[in-house]
């Protein structure tokens, strides 16, 4: 810990200190081709570290269906079975807490916008 406070108090600051940082912005057009390539590491740095940064921010919810139907709001699949139950709801998005049973979990992350994977409904063949 204590490299990382002396980079950050001591190593960062003289590093800034040397760099050909112009007093405004039209101070940036008369850098030479040395005073740039001397600049490009810290812009570099604070490009990734803002990319970074944005990237963890900007995308909590995840989607569990990244290939199928993505323009319609909800997927819904019917398949039929010979059984006792008349309908069986199989979850799709992976966030049931009755897993592989659907409870309904889904319905908030679809109204969120972040998925469209609806419960796969099974019904029994009639005779």
């Amino acid at each position: 810990m204590e490299s990382f406070k002396n980079f950050l108090t001591v190593a960062f600051p003289q590093y800034l200190s040397k760099l050909p940082l112009p007093d405004d912005f039209q101070g940036f057009l008369t850098l030479s081709k040395e005073e740039w390539s001397s600049l490009l590491p810290l812009f570099v740095f604070v490009f990734t570290l803002s990319y970074l940064l944005s990237m963890s921010c900007t995308s909590s919810a995840k989607r569990a269906n990244n290939w199928r139907d993505l323009s319609n709001p909800k997927i819904v699949d019917k398949i039929t079975f010979k059984s006792d139950e008349e309908m069986l709801k199989v979850c799709r998005c992976w966030k049931s807490g009755t897993f592989p049973l659907c409870d309904g979990t889904h319905a908030e992350h679809c109204k969120s916008g972040a998925d469209n994977a609806g419960p796969a409904l099974i019904f029994h063949e009639k005779k």
